[in-house]
């Protein structure tokens, strides 16, 4: 009996252990898993009512207008320019020129705080324009964003007369493989324009020892001939498959190679250069960043010259090549023969390559033509001497 009573007593006692682990319904274990469940939950419905209440700092600010400048404002800003530098409405002569108030004024260059108060005036029209000055190219322009909408080119006094005199370019192509001869060439006292291949491996030195000579320099650009690619015109060619957008990456690539260029010459392109949609890729590049163009002419169906003067990129073309025979005396007579037609255009271009040949002939002769009074000028000066002339 006694251990019956025992046994009933054990049964009992585990039975009100058990029924007070069970008065919340949820095993014991299980507890603290239900609470941070609770937890958890409490704090996303949190987040997402607060998410649906917009801060004072997440409330859209009201959209500003941009005015729209026409070139009809724009002219009236650069009538005021010209009349406050005393310049008379005969001063002035408008360029055709699509979307573009192109104008050619014989007058002095403004001098800095006359810009920076023409640039002033034009941030009070809108913010989005804004004034750069290329005082060595003797032009101001004014872009609206990323566009060229006003260029003003201020016609040098010595440029004004009738006749300034016979004047010459010689640019030398091909610059970049050889500092020697670069060297030999910036020793002569007249000027030469030296053509500067991108991918050449002195592309960036050679351009820095001329520019501290005083010499100009531009981008000789590799174009796509006739006969390629059985005829390779170099790394970065541009090329008629090319997009437009591809033209300008490469583009853009060869001017960071050459520091100081004031512009461009085809390198070959007797294929690209008749190509319209090409050409006119080229002469927007130039056109937005301020640069000129010298159109080889390795073609007699060149598009380039006749493109850039429609889009108005300053522009020359060549008129003698000088040494196609690489013989001393040849070459002598090719020069002279571009010293003649300087005397009855004016205005010459001719383009050479660094053979030794040609910068011996170089150093004969053209101390002897100036001596007899032709001018050997720097492609910029050649530029704004065709300009006046209106060629």
């Amino acid at each position: 009996m006694s251990k019956k009573k025992n046994l009933r007593g054990k049964k009992r006692s585990k039975q009100k252990k058990s029924s007070r682990r069970k008065v919340s319904g949820v095993p014991f274990w299980r507890q603290p898993v239900f609470l941070g469940l609770l937890i958890a939950l409490s704090a996303f419905i949190g987040m997402l009512l607060f998410s649906r209440i917009p801060s004072p700092e997440e409330v859209a600010p009201t959209p500003q207008i941009v005015k729209e400048i026409s070139l009809t404002d724009l002219r009236v800003e650069v009538e005021s320019l010209l009349w406050r530098l005393g310049l008379k409405p005969e001063d002035v002569n408008q360029q055709p020129s699509e979307g573009v108030l192109d104008l050619r004024v014989k007058g002095d260059f403004p001098d800095e705080q006359q810009v920076i108060g023409f640039d002033e005036r034009l941030q009070a029209l809108s913010t989005q324009l804004r004034v750069e000055s290329y005082p060595p190219r003797r032009e101001l322009r004014v872009f609206s964003g990323p566009a060229l909408t006003v260029r003003l080119r201020f016609l040098a006094p010595s440029l004004q007369p009738a006749d300034p005199g016979p004047a010459v370019t010689i640019i030398m192509d091909d610059i970049g493989r050889s500092l020697d001869k670069v060297r030999r060439v910036l020793a002569l006292e007249q000027p030469v324009t030296l053509a500067i291949l991108p991918s050449t491996p002195y592309a960036q030195r050679s351009a820095e020892l001329a520019h501290d000579e005083g010499r100009e320099v531009m981008v000789h650009i590799p174009m796509e001939p006739q006969g390629y690619p059985a005829i390779e015109p170099g790394r970065d060619a541009l090329l008629l498959e090319h997009s437009a957008w591809e033209i300008e990456r490469r583009l853009k690539y060869m001017f960071q190679r050459i520091p100081y260029a004031v512009g461009g010459n085809n390198h070959m392109g007797s294929r690209y250069t008749e190509y319209d949609a090409g050409m006119r890729s080229v002469g927007e590049f130039l056109r937005e960043r301020g640069f000129l163009f010298v159109d080889s002419r390795t073609t007699g169906k060149t598009l380039a010259e006749q493109t850039m003067q429609e889009l108005g990129v300053p522009s020359v073309s060549r008129d003698v090549f000088l040494d196609n025979n690489q013989d001393v005396e040849l070459i002598r007579r090719e020069i002279r023969r571009l010293a003649t037609l300087s005397k009855r255009y004016g205005l010459a271009v001719g383009i050479c390559h660094p053979h030794p040949e040609t910068i011996e002939a170089l150093q004969l002769e053209l101390p002897q033509l100036a001596h007899e009074g032709v001018r050997f000028v720097s492609i910029t000066e050649a530029v704004r001497v065709a300009q006046s002339r209106g060629n």
